[in-house]
């Protein structure tokens, strides 16, 4: 999603594979970081996928 290659644009190495699921949760709480990002749709693996949000992001 637009918030996994946002979050990438910002990582000191700006690399996909640097990334890790702590980095992008804490971008994921800042409202104005990747403010396309529907979080509330990203939210809902839990419910339709019965994932949880932080291996949801592993994935």
């Amino acid at each position: 999603t637009g918030l996994i290659v946002a979050s990438a644009l910002i990582h000191p190495d700006k690399k996909l594979s640097s990334l890790t699921a702590d980095f992008i949760l804490n971008r994921f709480n800042e409202k104005s970081f990747a403010k396309g990002a529907n979080r509330d749709q990203i939210k809902m693996c839990e419910e339709k996928l019965g994932i949880n949000l932080t291996d949801f992001i592993n994935l």
